[in-house]
């Protein structure tokens, strides 16, 4: 008699297949291998329209600064990148969306900022930004 239901082993491969189609369908694509990274001094790094932006080392809370002087935490720790893809700090990783919807773990942790600089996090959400 012919087995009506799939294996176990099939049901999670065929879940594992559909999920890592879902997070690999919108492309990302970084072009920072011409660039050098050095450890950020201040952890500050330029975000849309002319805003600072820093990591709280404490609890990886992100916040936001018109001057440099005043900081406030950023609602649900979200930034945008040069090309408006949506950043954020999840479960110790920096994640990305088009739509601030459907995320994605970020490629290598990298994004360019508005002023063309190119920014990414280590293991320990240390900023590191490149030198050209």
């Amino acid at each position: 008699m012919k087995n009506l239901f799939p294996s176990p082993t099939t049901l999670i491969l065929t879940l594992v297949v559909a999920e890592a189609e879902t997070l690999t369908s919108v492309p990302f694509e970084t072009t920072t291998e011409k660039f050098i990274f050095e450890k950020s001094v201040d952890g500050v790094w330029m975000g849309t329209k002319n805003t600072w932006y820093k990591l709280n080392a404490t609890d990886h809370s992100v916040w936001w600064s018109a001057d440099g002087e005043v900081w406030n935490t950023v609602n649900a720790g979200i930034w945008q990148d040069v090309d408006g893809k949506w950043l954020k700090i999840a479960e110790q990783k920096l994640w990305w969306s088009l739509d601030g919807k459907a995320w994605a773990q970020s490629p290598e942790w990298k994004w360019q900022g508005v002023n063309g600089i190119w920014n990414k996090f280590d293991q320990d959400l240390n900023l590191w930004t490149s030198k050209m």
